[in-house]
């Protein structure tokens, strides 16, 4: 088989075993599954198939955050918010069309209300578009409703485009990054974040780890060299792939004591200033679980 991103034939099995299902660690496939990765760029991949309109129903976020509410969302994203803005930067939204791509309840791109001059949240699901049409966003459900809609086509009006978690959950990445680019006017930039593998912890932990990060709703885990790759091919042009760290210290010992997934997690023997040092040396030697991509139209 070739690799279903550049089409190398030096692919190899990474992992075969069950994927998990939700947050749940013990919730997992029925069967086993090969996750694939490809030698040549990098990229990690599964061929599960997802139920019809997983993402359109509540199915999704009820298994991932135990209900389909917003508020419960709010409680456990709000936090991530000011992490986000670092990296982008907030001088470059003030007066611009900007647009949330799988935007949830709108933790991120409510905190662009009054600063933007308007805001455009792309999300499948229902209830949580309800949210922030009710907050005074635009909403769309899907990138292609947004480029279609009669009349009210968003085609080439982006000045700003923000995408968080999403792209590792699209069937077709490609054909996605395609629609994005139509979206953007001339010189629009896009802003793009996924996880990466953790590589510290696969290496020291792999036995427990893999059967947490291996998941149906990511069909793919992306390296800095497959995202330049298809960021390219759908046009954009000035690709920067950034490394970054959302977790400290803690995270790791916790996974080394443990063996379980507990975010960030503090702890009192380790101070702000050891974390700060731990994400700095995992980003400079290629180890850390987030890459950010910005580019431009």
């Amino acid at each position: 088989m070739g690799c279903k991103l550049c089409g190398s034939v030096n692919v190899s099995v990474e992992y075969r075993g069950k994927l998990r299902v939700h947050l749940n660690p013990d919730s997992m496939t029925d069967d086993d599954v090969n996750v694939y990765r490809c030698d040549d760029c990098g990229v990690i991949w599964h061929e599960y198939k997802m139920p019809k309109d997983y993402y359109t129903s509540a199915t999704y976020r009820t298994l991932i955050e135990g209900q389909n509410d917003v508020e419960t969302h709010y409680r456990r994203f709000d936090y991530q918010t000011l992490e986000k803005l670092i990296w982008t930067g907030t001088d470059i939204y003030r007066h611009k069309t900007v647009a949330d791509i799988g935007a949830g309840g709108g933790c991120f791109i409510d905190f662009l209300i009054g600063v933007a001059g308007k805001t455009i949240a792309i999300e499948p699901n229902e209830v949580f578009r309800k949210a922030m049409s009710q907050n005074g966003h635009t909403v769309y459900d899907y990138v292609s409703s947004a480029l279609q809609r009669d009349g009210h086509s968003l085609r080439g009006s982006i000045d700003i485009l923000t995408s968080f978690d999403v792209i590792e959950h699209i069937e077709d990445p490609k054909q996605w990054l395609r629609e994005l680019y139509e979206l953007l006017k001339p010189g629009g930039m896009i802003i793009c974040g996924t996880p990466t593998d953790y590589p510290v912890l696969r290496k020291f932990r792999n036995n427990l780890f893999d059967k947490v990060i291996f998941q149906i709703s990511h069909p793919w885990i992306f390296s800095k060299q497959a995202l330049q790759n298809v960021f390219s091919e759908a046009g954009f042009r000035k690709i920067q792939v950034e490394q970054k760290m959302h977790y400290g210290i803690g995270n790791f010992v916790n996974w080394l004591t443990n063996g379980t997934a507990k975010g960030d997690i503090r702890f009192d023997e380790f101070s702000d200033t050891l974390n700060v040092v731990w994400k700095s040396e995992m980003v400079s030697r290629g180890l850390g679980e987030y890459l950010l991509v910005k580019a431009v139209k």
